[in-house]
């Protein structure tokens, strides 16, 4: 029996226009880029212990757009590094590193 990986393989996971060497590439700079903002947001709640940090706060304190910040808090919850709480500040909710998460403060 042949194994479904080889019968229909995974595309590339870059999203660029296929056939432009100028777009894949861009998309590979993203994409290290993306590591990178993943990181310095990872830090930075961290860094904030268990008073946590909002996406506006992320977004001051790094000088990043919402959008960068969104998408890198959302892959940062979801690989459990980082956890949403209950708690709000102003509109936003707070979010803390997965350390300080029970804490009395978060």
């Amino acid at each position: 029996m042949t194994d479904q990986a080889t019968l229909f393989p995974l595309s590339d996971p870059l999203l660029y226009q296929r056939g432009s060497a100028t777009s894949k590439d861009a998309a590979r700079d993203f994409a290290k880029r993306a590591r990178t903002i993943r990181e310095m947001v990872g830090l930075y709640v961290l860094g904030r212990g268990s008073f946590g940090a909002t996406y506006t706060e992320i977004m001051a304190g790094l000088n990043l757009c919402s959008g960068s910040v969104c998408a890198r808090l959302h892959e940062l919850v979801k690989s459990g590094d980082v956890v949403r709480t209950a708690r709000r500040r102003g509109k936003s909710g707070v979010v803390v590193n997965k350390r300080f998460y029970g804490t009395a403060a978060a």
